[in-house]
């Protein structure tokens, strides 16, 4: 593993620890974090067609990755809606948080006014996720509300880390300026997505909590 590997991997351990300290079993929050995460993963397709979009004729390479990238998120926010009607809740069960807009809103930002590789970040960050924790994810919400309920985790903890790896090698061709970009959206990505699941956290501790 690269140095630069490496320091994504130790950028991402906060958020790793956070989804490890969730309470999976704890139905409110796992309502709350399916609705969550619904609202951004909706996005997925309109980002990537966005940023596919904008990359230079000298970026064909790039430009088709996140073609094929579209393809593997489409109707993805399906699979969220099915858990969430599963467990008993709908979409229209909790409203988007702040934080949630703000995660997924920023990327269209950046996409727009910065460069289209950024969105490199985003990606990374949850996809890297997926790969580290996601089946150990799945294994916990599954156990606790069952399999009907995480067919979302379960799609997710069947990513091929070897897909994350040739994603990683591909971002250390970049120029050094737009790796720089990229380091930098996935921390701040990184520090939105933290805030969204403690926000949950918080809430399915209050008094206040759906039943």
């Amino acid at each position: 593993m690269s140095n630069l590997q490496t320091s994504i991997m130790k950028e991402l351990k906060p958020s790793e620890e956070l989804l490890l300290k969730f309470d999976w079993s704890d139905k409110v929050a796992y309502a709350q974090w399916l609705n969550q995460t619904y609202y951004f993963v909706r996005h997925s397709t309109r980002l990537l067609c966005r940023a596919s979009s904008r990359f230079d004729f000298s970026q064909n390479t790039l430009h088709h990755r996140f073609n094929d990238h579209t393809r593997e998120e489409k109707s993805h926010e399906v699979l969220l809606e099915r858990d969430l009607k599963q467990l008993g809740y709908s979409i229209d069960s909790f409203e988007e948080l702040p934080e949630t807009a703000a995660f997924y809103q920023r990327q269209y930002y950046l996409i727009d006014n910065q460069s289209p590789i950024t969105l490199f970040g985003y990606i990374l960050l949850l996809e890297v996720l997926a790969v580290t924790k996601g089946p150990a994810l799945y294994a916990a919400a599954s156990k606790a509300h069952g399999g009907s309920t995480s067919s979302f985790l379960k799609v997710h903890s069947q990513e091929d880390p070897d897909h994350v790896e040739k994603a990683l090698q591909q971002m250390m061709d970049l120029p050094k300026r737009e790796i720089e970009n990229v380091i930098e959206n996935l921390k701040a990505s990184r520090d939105l997505y933290n805030l969204i699941l403690t926000r949950i956290l918080a809430y399915a501790k209050s008094p206040q909590k759906a039943a």
